[in-house]
């Protein structure tokens, strides 16, 4: 068998005026992430993350050698002025839903479906690698194995469900990862870590 660490990167700094892209993770989120990864015990074959700056630096504190992959980056919204309150609720309603130059979260689930498949041909049985990637890219990728309902519009929270068991019933945490074991390249296995 086969373990993934999906991790959602660790707690970003506030108002620090920077793009999506290059905003830095805080002092309390190095704290948080390395609370995290005492609990988990693991040593990854192989780390990777998304090329956002707070991803990046989440995946320095789990190992100094990791790789970055342009497809684990966050959901592109597109134009910011074409976005409507109901944004969030529709992409769940329906997965080709996007903005103007966005993507939809059947968009994200390609690209993210395409990079972690990649890897996880790559790795032998009984290897364990982290990926360090975005909320909604993370829903997006579990969408090809879960049931995700929107549960709280305002706190973005979430239900989603892996063979019938909730396996989170509200927000994804900054940091936090979902295990995931396949078997055969078959997902066998899902929980959520915070």
């Amino acid at each position: 068998m086969k373990t993934i660490y999906l991790f959602r990167h660790t707690i970003p700094q506030e108002n620090s005026g920077y793009h999506n892209e290059s905003i830095p993770i805080s002092k309390q989120g190095i704290r948080e992430m390395e609370n995290l990864l005492s609990k988990l015990h693991v040593d990854f074959n192989n780390v990777l993350c998304s090329p956002y700056l707070r991803a990046v630096q989440t995946a320095q504190i789990i190992s100094s050698n990791y790789f970055v992959d342009e497809r684990l980056h966050e959901r592109r919204l597109g134009k910011e002025e074409e976005l409507t309150d109901d944004f969030w609720i529709r992409q769940y309603l329906d997965y080709d839903y996007k903005n103007i130059g966005g993507e939809s979260l059947n968009d994200v689930r390609k690209r993210m479906v395409d990079a972690i498949d990649f890897y996880l041909n790559r790795i032998d049985d009984s290897q364990t690698i982290a990926i360090v990637s975005h909320a909604t890219a993370i829903c997006s990728y579990l969408l090809s194995n879960c049931a995700i309902a929107v549960t709280n519009t305002e706190r973005k929270e979430r239900r989603i469900v892996f063979n019938g068991s909730i396996i989170l019933d509200g927000k994804i945490k900054t940091p936090s990862c979902f295990k995931l074991v396949f078997d055969n390249e078959k997902l066998i296995e899902a929980t959520y870590i915070e």
